[in-house]
């Protein structure tokens, strides 16, 4: 049984690597949501939950975030890192253990970014974009992403910034639902990412006007 349970395991993990690195395609929905000092209500306390912001992510982070995401790349928190943009973690206050991450940036850099995660339109100096939301699998279901998502209104709103957005896979039906939940609300735009042996490519679709063009390539 030891034996056909790893079969299947391995079997699982490189159908998963093909579909992802390999050849796949995703439609994505741009989520947006004002935020200011006016709208911004208390972060929700999640007892013994502290967030707050990586001053100067290290290998020593990525091997905390790998420790509750098994998906996470070297290569993908690398490139992170080298475009500055911004981690934030929630972590239990008596153990120190990191049980929540995101990651948020401001206008997208090609450059800097490749296509290697959701593009999104092109915005103004005041939007944040978040991405690479991720909860440890144990301490789903206690609020732990809505109050993290809160952490980053608080945050960004302190400092004068007045858009959150947030681009979300139609076949994720659950991240979908939870979103709204928080008040974000759907952009006219859609994001088509595709991969095709290990290029990756991004396509914002104007669902509006029925126009697209390319972005990131």
């Amino acid at each position: 049984m030891k034996i056909l349970s790893r079969i299947i395991t391995f079997l699982s993990k490189g159908t998963r690597y093909i579909k992802v690195r390999l050849w796949h395609e995703q439609t994505y929905i741009i989520f947006e949501k004002k935020i200011g000092l006016a709208a911004i209500q208390i972060v929700p306390r999640i007892h013994g939950i502290i967030f707050n912001r990586v001053e100067s992510p290290t290998q020593q982070h990525f091997e905390t975030l790998h420790s509750i995401n098994k998906y996470l790349l070297q290569s993908i928190f690398d490139k992170d890192v080298k475009a500055r943009h911004e981690c934030f973690i929630g972590k239990r206050e008596d153990t120190n253990e990191t049980v929540f991450y995101v990651w948020t940036r401001q206008r997208s850099s090609c450059e800097a970014e490749a296509g290697m995660h959701p593009a999104y339109t092109v915005t103004d100096p005041q939007e944040i974009h978040f991405f690479s939301a991720f909860t440890s699998a144990s301490y789903r279901g206690k609020a732990i992403y809505p109050a993290g998502l809160s952490y980053l209104e608080q945050y960004y709103g302190n400092l004068g910034y007045s858009r959150l957005t947030c681009s979300v896979a139609i076949s994720n039906k659950s991240a979908l639902n939870a979103i709204r939940k928080l008040g974000f609300v759907p952009t006219k735009y859609r994001m088509i990412g595709t991969t095709r042996f290990l290029h990756e490519s991004r396509r914002i679709v104007e669902t509006v006007h029925n126009r697209e063009h390319d972005f990131c390539t």
